[in-house]
């Protein structure tokens, strides 16, 4: 992206090669399906007893050991937009139906624009969110640390021992979470990866997050149509090679992705991801670079 200076900054970590992203890495750059997040191994859809595939201990995260980043998908360009498309079979990773999944990219300026639609034959969940880790400086050889960060949320969904939500909703007033006002990562000691709940819930593009780092003229404006966003702060990320001059540092990227409430299923007041087979899930984030 263009900064102040007449120069360009790289906004989102990545590798120089395809082997690099075919290998084991912390979903960067990534597209995330059926499923953002996290499930329990066992869920209910129409009231079915669903057994899914598990890749993190009793929990499947981010779709399972095959999720929706280590497919190959179908591209065409059309006008000004690039569509990907995925038909994810019944029984893919343990969800029902069959599942037709189409995602458009759209750069407009410098606003990404990204429509994401799907049907399916069963009833089954659908949730998928975008896992770009962005750092705003010039270059990566900085951590995001420092940089500002405000999120329109007031509440978070509470985790238990082993990340998986309770189903209490907590405000984030008085803890390491709030970011209500804008205040640098780095002033909480711990890492941050989790998810909030969005202030407005009517279900139309708005401002979910901003952020900007010290030296850069760079603002990113998340929007999208979720009721929920996941803030990491990928503390615990350290990745072995990146783009160009990547240099290895604690988180070296933050990843801010819009989606429904992780384990949705288990709690009936969360807003739901089962989708049906004569609905039409439809979703949108915009990426927003000034």
């Amino acid at each position: 992206m263009p900064n102040g200076d007449g120069g360009a900054v790289d906004v989102v970590l990545g590798f120089d090669t395809l082997q690099e992203y075919e290998a084991a890495h912390p979903y960067v750059g990534s597209f995330i399906g059926r499923n953002a997040n996290r499930l329990k191994k066992e869920v209910v859809i129409a009231g079915e007893k669903i057994a899914l595939a598990v890749n993190e201990g009793e929990n499947q995260l981010h779709g399972g050991v095959k999720g929706f980043d280590k497919h190959v998908w179908g591209a065409a360009i059309r006008d000004e937009s690039l569509e990907l498309s995925l038909d994810s079979e019944d029984g893919d990773q343990g969800f029902p139906g069959n599942l037709k999944v189409k995602i458009t990219f759209k750069l407009v300026g410098l606003r990404l624009e990204m429509q994401l639609s799907a049907t399916t034959d069963q009833p089954t969940i659908a949730n998928f969110t975008r896992h770009d880790y962005f750092n705003l400086c010039s270059g990566v050889k900085n951590a995001v640390v420092d940089h500002k960060l405000q999120i329109h949320g007031a509440s978070y969904t509470e985790l238990d021992g082993n990340m998986i939500t309770t189903g209490r909703l907590l405000l984030v007033a008085g803890t390491p979470y709030d970011f209500t006002e804008v205040r640098a990562v780095g002033d909480a000691d711990e890492g941050f990866d989790l998810n909030y709940v969005l202030d407005k819930t009517s279900y139309k593009l708005r401002l979910a997050a901003q952020v900007w780092a010290p030296d850069s003229d760079i603002t990113l404006k998340v929007y999208c149509t979720q009721p929920g966003l996941q803030f990491f702060s990928a503390k615990s990320i350290m990745l072995a090679s990146g783009k160009k001059d990547y240099l290895a540092v604690e988180s070296p990227g933050l990843c801010l992705e819009p989606q429904y409430f992780p384990n949705s299923p288990s709690h009936s007041h969360f807003p739901s991801t089962i989708v049906l087979p004569s609905e039409v899930y439809e979703e949108q984030i915009v990426y927003d670079f000034e």
